[in-house]
C-alpha cells in the first residue's frame, strides 16, 4: 500500500519560540508517511518506527550508518558548495537568522572565498 495523507491530516503547526515568547504558524510537509499495517491506518509514526524506516533506507542505499540528523549538515554543506547564501540556508533550515549557519559552517564558507574573489574579478573584468 502506498503512503497517503488522510483528508484531516495536519498541514500547519504553531511553533512556540520560548526564547522570544512568540508563536509562529508554520506549514509542514511529512517526509515519511505512515502506512497501513495489519489493517490499522496510523495517523503518525512512533519514534522507534521512524528509526526502523530510516535504518532500512540506509541499508538499501548501501551507505554507511548515519543519524537522520546528519542530513541537515549534508544539506547545508551542499547548499553552500552550490553557492546558496547563508541567509537562504538559514531560512530553509528554520533558523531565526544566518548567524548559526555562519558559526557552524564557517570553514565551508571560507573554502568558497576563492570562488567569490574569482567571480568578482570576472564581473569587474579584472
Amino acid at each position: 500500500m502506498r503512503p497517503t495523507l488522510r483528508k484531516q491530516a495536519i498541514t500547519e503547526i504553531t511553533f512556540h519560540h520560548r526564547k522570544y515568547g512568540k508563536n509562529k504558524q508554520q506549514r509542514i510537509h511529512f517526509v515519511f508517511m505512515p502506512r497501513a499495517r495489519k489493517g490499522v491506518q496510523a495517523p503518525h509514526y512512533a519514534l522507534l518506527s521512524i528509526g526502523a524506516h530510516w535504518n532500512a533506507a540506509v541499508k538499501r542505499a548501501d551507505i554507511r550508518r548515519r543519524n537522520p540528523y546528519h542530513t541537515r549538515h549534508t544539506y547545508a554543506c551542499w547548499m553552500l558548495s552550490a553557492g546558496a547564501t547563508p541567509s537562504f540556508i538559514a531560512e530553509q533550515m528554520g533558523h531565526e537568522n544566518a548567524r548559526m549557519v555562519c558559526d557552524i559552517y564557517s570553514k565551508w564558507i571560507q573554502d568558497l572565498s576563492g570562488d567569490q574573489i574569482n567571480m568578482l574579478n570576472k564581473k569587474l573584468a579584472l
